[in-house]
Formats: structure tokens, sequence, C-alpha cells
């Protein structure tokens, strides 16, 4: 896969996992911004195992696991990754394509969110050099 089409795939990834979630609040259903460190976490288990086929599992596996009752939101990301990793990366995908999109997509999300949120996306030295 070259380049450009890398950067296609990342960018409709990160347009489907920065949806906003929904979730139930005693005040009522309130929308919530995809955590971009939630896709941070299935990057590094990629870059770990290089296996897609595990990872799939993983996702498919996290809205019922333990882990999903941490916060209100967690649950919705998880549901969020399990219906959105495996149609964006299938298992028949190269492992290192897989990893650069993944990567990119993390990226652009926390870009898209902080330029929605009025920021500059500058990083953490917040521009500086």
């Amino acid at each position: 896969m070259d380049t450009e089409a890398r950067l296609k795939a990342a960018q409709k990834l990160a347009d489907a996992l920065g949806q906003p979630v929904t979730v139930r609040t005693r005040d009522g259903p309130k929308h919530e911004p995809m955590d971009d460190n939630e896709v941070k976490k299935i990057f590094r288990v990629l870059c770990q195992t290089r296996d897609l086929a595990l990872v799939h599992q993983l996702v498919q596996q996290l809205p019922d696991s333990p882990f999903a009752g941490r916060t209100r939101t967690t649950p919705e990301y998880y549901r969020r990754l399990k219906e959105t990793i495996p149609r964006h990366l299938p298992t028949s995908m190269a492992v290192d394509d897989a990893l650069w999109i993944l990567g990119w997509a993390a990226r652009l999300m926390k870009y898209e969110a902080s330029v929605r949120s009025g920021g500059t996306a500058r990083g953490r030295q917040g521009g500086r050099r």
C-alpha cells in the first residue's frame, strides 16, 4: 500500500473512531469525544504482537471485559473499537500497513479533537521549540 492510500485509510479510520460516543448520565444522554488513548493502547498491542487476528479478538472481547467498567465512557469506547477496527483493518491487511494506519489515525484524532475544541494542537510543548 502506498503512502497516499495509507493516509486516506488513516483519515477514514480517524473519522470513524473520532465520532462522539453517547453516554447515559443522570441528566440524560451526553456526547463525549472518543479518547485517542484507547486507540493508542490497541496500537501498542499491535506493535508488540504484530498479529491483527489477535487484535481483532481483543477488540471483540473488550466491551464485555472487567476493564469496560472503569468509567461511564469506557464501554462505549470499547464498543466503537469493536465495530470499527475489523472493518478498517482486516486481517488480510499487511501488519506494517495496519500499524501505519492505526498510528496516524490516533494522531489525527488528537489533532482534530484539539481543533474542534478551539485548541492549536501544538502538542505538549505548546508550540515552543
